[in-house]
């Protein structure tokens, strides 16, 4: 079975995964593995985003790689599952400089965030590249990766939650709080946080904090005091209606550690809806209401309306709805979605 290793993933090398993506460019800056079917007009799309990102990330952090940064690229998740174990997530390997990207994509939508975990690796701790806080390694990724993406920049973001009583203190994210909290606040409040720093204090503190996490010793205040100056900022900008609903329904959703066995969750989903489409009635309510004990989200509850819709419940529909609406947050498109349901109801 040994001379079969690399086909079996037992032993799979560097060597092995570059080969198995039969492409390769070799850029200014940087070593891209690619599928080799991927049409030339793409690669070239390819090795212009990355080109262009390590410009952005560079010049936003203020420092030259001493090293050319290796990417690896593949098609989609399972593919990327086959040969490195990791397929939904998008990840950067500090220690190499190597970083892992689903998609031929352009412009590429992580390619700027894992690209500055690889560059951020010549100021974190040696020779391993990464920051001891928690908060730092992840703030500086989305803080070199600033955009608006619909949903407002990381300090609108940031500042919509301040106004909702949402934003996580400071000295909670740059620890392993980052994990216990939720995560979407942790990344957006970690990197609302670092790009405040680095534009009141300069990025070369930003640097000198990084790898050990030591941001009392570099900004001279502690970080208590910081926090301060950074929510009195946020509160400086203005938050419209639309984006502080939008803040309650994104920043309220439960962290990794909040949550019931997500396998678990999905199968007791599926076979409800599995024995609803079969107009197995009883049985989908009693899977759903199986769901519904373990999972405090509205989903449940809405699959057990359109049970008791398929039964001709009304009663037990209207009640259903009820509870919907006091679970939704008021004004999002499920609120209003479950005040149409319940009109409709009625008629």
């Amino acid at each position: 079975a040994l001379g079969f290793r690399q086909e079996l993933r037992i032993d799979v090398r560097r060597s092995d995964v570059q080969a198995a993506r039969g492409g390769h460019v070799r850029t200014e800056h940087f070593d891209i593995w690619y599928d080799a079917g991927l049409k030339p007009d793409r690669v070239k799309l390819l090795v212009d985003d990355h080109e262009f990102r390590w410009h952005t990330v560079t010049s936003y952090l203020g420092v030259t790689p001493t090293r050319r940064i290796g990417s690896f690229v593949f098609p989609d998740e399972a593919s990327k599952k086959r040969w490195t174990g990791a397929g939904g997530t998008q990840v950067a390997n500090p220690f190499r400089g190597e970083i892992y990207l689903n998609g031929a994509i352009y412009p590429h939508p992580v390619l700027e965030h894992e690209l500055a975990h690889a560059v951020s690796a010549d100021f974190g701790i040696q020779p391993f590249g990464v920051s001891k806080s928690v908060g730092l390694l992840e703030g500086i990724a989305v803080a070199t990766s600033w955009h608006d993406t619909g949903r407002g920049t990381p300090h609108e973001q940031s500042a919509a939650m301040l106004a909702e009583n949402l934003l996580p203190p400071a000295e909670s994210f740059l620890g392993l709080g980052f994990w216990a909290g939720r995560q979407a606040r942790s990344y957006t409040a970690a990197g609302s946080f670092v790009r405040f720093l680095g534009e009141r204090y300069g990025m070369e503190k930003v640097r000198a904090a990084y790898p050990w996490g030591r941001v009392e010793k570099t900004f001279g205040k502690p970080v208590a005091e910081l926090d301060a100056e950074w929510r009195a900022f946020l509160a400086t900008i203005p938050v419209p209606a639309a984006k502080k609903t939008a803040a309650r329904e994104r920043f309220t959703q439960p962290s990794l550690f909040e949550r019931p066995c997500a396998r678990e969750l999905a199968r007791l989903e599926e076979d409800g809806w599995s024995l609803l489409r079969r107009n197995r009635v009883e049985e989908a309510e009693t899977a759903f209401e199986a769901w519904r004990r373990v999972d405090e989200r509205p989903e449940p509850v809405r699959a057990l309306f359109h049970a008791a819709k398929r039964r001709k419940d009304p009663a037990r529909a209207g009640s259903l709805l009820a509870k919907l609406l006091e679970m939704e947050i008021e004004g999002s498109p499920m609120w209003w979605r479950a005040r149409i349901q319940r009109a409709e109801l009625a008629w």
